[in-house]
């Protein structure tokens, strides 16, 4: 009996460790999991917020109450709570550049059953997507890609959209990202399922190319601006000239 005592409160414990559920107004939201691959790591560059908290649970409530938080690190020693609007154990990002033995990394999902549990989830936009990357500038294919997971090529139809991206792709591998959106004949740009966008964000002189019907986000030092691009672009992939990330919303 003392054995399954013992036994229950250990699994207790590293149920509490690996699955958090947490929520400030009573309900259920999110869910944080410990990431033990990246033990004795952590990365305050682009952080969302850095605040002190007691525990774990208190640091993953801080997260729970900005809505672009995504992971955090903590630090068990310092009570250092690093926020980010990105994940750390997808391969689009780097791995992180700070260590320390104290500092435990956890990834939060959402439980409310909006976005399915492979995806991540950005609450302000109660958007469902995933971060990828192509080798070469295809958009017939990576409109499959997305697809063929029940998704579609992410469209930046605002601001705060445009941002977002801006923001959690900063560390991005590639230089630009592909999104969605098509040159018309008559010289209008439409999403795939025929809607006229009104939203754009355009690199001084852009669009400029008669053939260049797709479009793609820039790199930083161009300001995360819109340039028009064919939309198959065959470049020698040993250069790494014309690869981009893309993301596909759910």
């Amino acid at each position: 009996m003392e054995y399954r005592s013992k036994t229950l409160k250990i699994f207790c414990r590293i149920f509490i460790l690996l699955e958090i559920l947490f929520s400030t107004d009573g309900t259920v939201g999110l869910k944080a999991k410990l990431k033990f691959e990246l033990n004795g790591l952590f990365e305050k560059s682009g952080a969302v917020g850095i605040t002190l908290a007691k525990n774990k649970i208190r640091c993953i409530r801080d997260c729970e109450t900005k809505e672009e938080c995504l992971s955090v690190f903590y630090n068990f020693d310092s009570q250092e709570c690093v926020m980010h609007n990105k994940q750390f154990e997808s391969s689009s990002f780097p791995v992180p550049s700070g260590t320390g033995a104290a500092w435990r990394y956890y990834v939060t999902k959402d439980v409310t059953g909006i976005c399915s549990p492979e995806h991540l989830y950005y609450r302000p936009l109660q958007f469902c997507y995933s971060v990828h990357e192509m080798a070469s500038i295809d958009f017939t294919l990576i409109n499959d890609f997305c697809i063929a997971r029940g998704g579609k090529l992410s469209a930046v139809t605002s601001q705060e959209m445009n941002d977002y991206f801006t923001d959690f792709l900063a560390d991005r591998p590639h230089n630009r990202v592909c999104i969605a959106g098509r040159k018309q004949p008559n010289g209008s740009w439409e999403l795939d399922d025929g809607t006229a966008m009104s939203y754009f964000n355009w690199y001084p002189g852009q669009p400029e190319g008669p053939t260049h019907k797709c479009i793609v986000m820039k790199d930083v030092s161009h300001g995360n601006k819109w340039a028009d691009r064919q939309c198959l672009l065959s470049i020698d992939p040993s250069r790494n000239t014309y690869n981009c990330s893309f993301v596909c919303e759910y």
